[in-house]
C-alpha cells in the first residue's frame, strides 16, 4: 500500500514534468532477499542475487521513479513503450513458482506450488 500511495502522490508531479494530460504508468516490485535496483544517469542497474548486475538503458520518453530500492514506477505518454520496458525489466527475473522471488507487477498474485513432500 505504501508504494501505491507513493504512486498516487507522485502522479501529479509526473504529469507536470512530462507536460502531457494523460500519463501511462506501470508499477513493478522486486521481491526477494538481495533484490535491489538503482539509477545512475540514464541507466537502471539491478542486483538480482546473481553473480553480476543487470543494466538497462532508460528510453528518452520514459520517466522512472525508484522507491526504497525495491519499487519501480515507470511513466510516460506512450502506453506501448511503458509496457514493453516494464516487460523487459520483468524478464530479468520472472517470479519463481516455488519461492515467489522475482520481479512482479503491483497487485499480481502468484500461487506457489508446494515443495517436496515427506513420506
Amino acid at each position: 500500500i505504501g508504494l501505491l500511495f507513493f504512486h498516487q502522490s507522485a502522479f501529479g508531479h509526473l504529469r507536470s514534468q512530462l507536460r502531457v494530460s494523460e500519463v501511462r504508468s506501470s508499477i513493478l516490485r522486486l521481491k526477494g532477499i538481495g533484490y535491489k535496483c538503482w539509477r545512475r544517469g540514464e541507466a537502471l542497474f539491478f542486483d538480482l542475487a546473481k553473480s553480476h548486475f543487470f543494466c538497462l538503458k532508460v528510453p528518452a520518453k520514459l520517466t522512472v521513479l525508484i522507491r526504497r530500492r525495491r519499487g519501480i514506477i515507470l511513466a510516460g505518454p506512450d502506453a506501448d513503450l511503458v509496457s514493453r520496458f516494464s516487460l523487459k525489466i520483468r524478464e530479468l527475473a520472472l517470479p519463481n513458482v516455488y519461492t515467489g522471488k522475482g520481479v512482479r507487477f503491483l497487485g499480481e498474485f502468484r500461487r506457489l506450488k508446494p515443495g517436496k513432500q515427506r513420506r
